[in-house]
């Protein structure tokens, strides 16, 4: 039984928000751009740590991203911490995985849309040539919110629209666990377009599964390990009752749907048996398209010819259970020894 992950990341949790908690709260509240946490190394406020931590927090969600897929998200993002915590009554009713649509395209469009308009309001907003200061909150203290309603009073949108999005992702938080992570945060959806990028990966060993939902249970994504939503947090690995959850090379090209499986020629058609059904030469090319057989049972064949695995060849499989009256074509193109004439 391997050691418990929880622990040590909770720690790391706790770390990296009593570092970053003062730099969350100055980009939700008193940001002078108008998307936060992007433009840091000329904003004006001199009281933001974030003048500082940004090289540092940029190198380290590279990095992480690199080393083991989306583990920022679920080791060192400060809100992520936040929304964790606020998720801790859900997680003992087991109603972490209470999120409606959590395979739905209809999310992956509702991702990608916010990803368009956080990257469109960076350049309208923080890069373009009308990116002017025209209010800077600036106050000795953190939680001073005198400057903010100064500021509000102003007109300038950005800080009442941040402060009301900040507010409704930790009511959210209460609901669903995480549901601000699954559905609109841009930097998550990022960090699974580039999954690709890294080389390690929290997996699940198919083969030694059983099925029993625990991962999907104790998971705050609301997600099985590997996909695109796994935010590698290895609670699914401390819960598993086989060990199934382990980490694993990551794929370095995007998944492509497998296969699926081989049409198989009707046998009846109009409540009569098909032609198909009656041709010798099909039952023939099925007997030649079947899996390889083992050593001992299979025929002789004369010297140089090398029977070829089209047991799992779909194409033929599909041509075949489409187009019957070419069997006889595929008879002479697949060699096998139950096909000589």
């Amino acid at each position: 039984m391997r050691p418990a992950i929880a622990p040590l990341r909770r720690g790391v949790q706790v770390a990296s928000f009593l570092l970053t908690a003062p730099w969350l709260v100055m980009g939700f509240l008193r940001c002078p751009f108008g998307v936060p946490f992007v433009s840091c190394a000329s904003c004006p406020a001199t009281n933001c740590r974030g003048l500082w931590l940004f090289p540092w927090a940029l190198a380290a969600l590279v990095l992480s991203q690199i080393a083991l897929a989306r583990s920022f998200c679920g080791w060192l993002c400060p809100l992520g911490f936040v929304l964790d915590v606020l998720g801790l009554p859900l997680a003992r009713r087991g109603g972490r995985t209470a999120a409606p649509g959590r395979r739905s395209h209809a999310v992956l469009w509702l991702r990608l849309g916010a990803l368009t308009a956080v990257v469109a309001a960076v350049f309208a907003y923080n890069l373009g040539d009308d990116r002017v200061y025209d209010y800077v909150v600036r106050s000795p203290r953190l939680t001073d919110l005198e400057a903010f309603r100064v500021a509000t009073a102003l007109g300038l949108w950005r800080y009442p629209v941040r402060l009301a999005l900040l507010v409704a992702i930790l009511l959210t938080g209460l609901l669903v666990a995480r549901l601000w992570c699954r559905c609109l945060c841009p930097l998550g959806t990022l960090l699974g377009l580039a999954r690709p990028l890294a080389r390690r990966q929290l997996g699940r060993e198919a083969e030694l599964c059983r099925h029993c939902g625990a991962c999907l249970r104790i998971c705050p994504m609301g997600t099985e390990p590997g996909t695109a939503d796994c935010i590698s947090c290895y609670e699914c690995a401390d819960r598993c009752p086989v060990d199934t959850c382990t980490t694993q090379p990551a794929r370095r090209r995007w998944p492509r749907p497998e296969p699926g499986p081989p049409v198989t020629p009707p046998e009846t058609h109009h409540g009569g048996t098909s032609p198909a059904a009656s041709d010798p030469n099909v039952g023939a090319a099925k007997e030649c398209l079947s899996p390889i057989r083992e050593p001992a049972q299979q025929e002789l064949r004369p010297p140089g010819m090398e029977r070829r695995a089209v047991g799992s060849d779909w194409r033929a499989k599909f041509l075949l259970s489409r187009f019957p009256w070419r069997a006889k074509l595929l008879l002479s193109r697949i060699p096998s020894p139950s096909c000589f004439h």
